[in-house]
């Protein structure tokens, strides 16, 4: 997950050897959340490719229903879930309005006690001019932007924008115990409606408005999996 142009599908694709289409400007390319199949070592597992909130071309009421439906689906199906990788582009030179909302909104989501699950992770190094500047960025967003969220357990990185790199960051999440996300809990386990969860209220009075037909399709689900 992360801000639309952080890199999530390129990372992806050298994670897997696959080919996602990547947004190369402003535009969001990840349109809806993709589903990737591959493995680390000996390891398989499934990997999913989810837009960002500040999506161009959709609303954050439209892409928090998309996640929260597939993330219902893992729990209903009974999938292990172990972590979320959070990026965000090195090359952003200030946090952005738009990037303090969409780390908040994957806080709500996430839930405080999944936090020892979630990598936070550096991109785009590869176009880095100024390294000593970068470093500084760097510093800041670990210790001042994600310092709450490493306090929490949540781990910070540089993904370098090779193979081994992606491996790596993956490689932390297996080894731990599997998660079960606040959103996943909310909706699955405590049969909330969408508006009702952390998530949901955070972006209120948008979700209320949508949350009769996310309840439909949240109970078409159950019944598909069953």
């Amino acid at each position: 997950m992360g801000l639309t142009g952080a890199g999530k599908s390129y990372f992806v694709n050298k994670l897997s050897g696959k080919n996602l289409e990547e947004g190369h400007t402003l535009a969001s390319c990840t349109e809806r959340c993709q589903i990737v199949e591959t493995s680390v070592g000996n390891t398989d597992f499934v990997v999913m490719d989810c837009p960002g909130f500040d999506d161009t071309t959709r609303s954050e009421t439209e892409i928090l229903k998309e996640i929260a439906e597939q993330l219902s689906a893992v729990r209903l199906l009974g999938y292990n879930l172990k972590g979320i990788i959070y990026l965000h582009p090195i090359t952003d030179n200030r946090m952005r309005g738009s990037s303090f909302r969409n780390l908040e909104l994957f806080t709500k989501l996430v839930g405080e006690d999944a936090l020892p699950n979630v990598v936070l992770a550096t991109t785009m190094w590869g176009l880095v001019t100024d390294m000593e500047k970068a470093n500084s960025r760097d510093s800041e967003l670990r210790e001042e932007y994600w310092g709450g969220m490493r306090r929490k357990g949540s781990t910070t990185t540089r993904f370098d924008g090779s193979t081994a790199s992606a491996q790596g960051i993956v490689s932390q999440l297996l080894g731990k115990k599997s998660v079960v996300l606040k959103v996943q809990e909310q909706l699955v386990d405590q049969k909330m409606s969408l508006n009702q969860t952390a998530a949901g209220e955070f972006l209120e009075p948008e979700v209320a408005n949508d949350t009769e037909q996310f309840k439909k399709r949240l109970r078409q689900l159950e019944l598909e999996l069953q």
